[in-house]
């Protein structure tokens, strides 16, 4: 091993840089110490672009780590917006990932209810749109039937009888 990413204060999405131009010029050495230090050095905030590298490269080991992270800090995970924006534009990835941890977490029973420890631990969060609110009762009660007008004229469409009749002033 090189032993120099030990020492070097680097910071994730260097190391991560470092890792795929290592992986695609087949150093693996380099690699494989570099896929160690993000796992020494790694947070939620870097699962997405970690999780998107370690499936681009099929490096396992870089895989595991996202899902160790997940693991410890899944809430922070799933709130991040890179993370949010991988689910988005990979959903493949990004909720197949979510599956995995979940059910080494034991939050999944394979019919999408959790178990019911994980129920309570893990909160729902809010819909950012909320339902319409129901009419008032009287609101609801039938009401009148209103005769369907016509749609308006437009001004190359030939007056219709009633508005002849409106214009005429014999009548």
């Amino acid at each position: 091993m090189y032993n120099a990413l030990d020492v070097l204060p680097i910071d994730c999405a260097s190391l991560l840089a470092l890792f795929e131009a290592a992986d695609k010029y087949d150093v693996t050495g380099l690699a494989t110490e570099a896929a160690a230090a993000l796992d020494a050095r790694a947070g939620p905030p870097d699962v997405a672009s970690m999780l998107e590298a370690a499936s681009v490269r099929g490096c396992a080991a870089l895989r595991a780590t996202c899902e160790r992270i997940a693991a410890g800090a899944l809430r922070q995970v799933l709130e991040d917006d890179a993370f949010c924006a991988l689910c988005v534009a990979a959903p493949d990835l990004g909720l197949a990932f979510v599956a995995d941890v979940t059910r080494a977490l034991g939050m999944d029973r394979g019919d999408g209810g959790g178990s019911a420890p994980a129920r309570g631990a893990a909160r729902r969060v809010p819909s950012a749109r909320a339902p319409p609110p129901s009419p008032p009762p009287e609101l609801t009660a039938a009401a009148p039937a209103t005769p369907a007008r016509p749609p308006p004229a437009r001004e190359d469409d030939p007056p219709t009888p009633e508005q002849m009749a409106a214009l005429d002033p014999e009548e």
